[in-house]
């Protein structure tokens, strides 16, 4: 693969520098080889790169341009009350001190 190819291949699925240094494992200074073209890009690189911009390009996202806008704030007031936050909160904390002393009177 070519540098030109990898790096058209790297805009073609949206992916910056930094985003795919961290799924390839790589350093920063491998990568910016691979981009100038002072190092060979790896077959296995190569290949995966490919095969994510043909996957991208088969199925690419939705165009959501014509959709209105929502606004994900706006929750209607009977939906609001129907699950009161601060009784959510509380259901889903644990107490771990507290396990810990109920633990401890059962076996006294």
């Amino acid at each position: 693969m070519t540098p030109e190819r990898f790096r058209d291949l790297l805009i073609a699925v949206d992916l910056r520098d930094y985003h795919a240094i961290k799924l390839l494992n790589a350093d920063d200074r491998r990568f910016r080889r691979w981009k100038s073209g002072e190092r060979p890009i790896p077959k296995e690189v190569a290949a995966w790169l490919e095969a994510l911009a043909a996957h991208w390009a088969a199925n690419p996202p939705p165009d959501l341009r014509g959709l209105p806008r929502e606004d994900s704030r706006a929750i209607p007031r009977e939906d609001s009350r129907a699950i009161p936050r601060e009784e959510t909160r509380q259901e889903t904390r644990r107490d771990p001190l507290a396990d810990l002393f109920a633990d401890f009177h059962d076996k006294a």
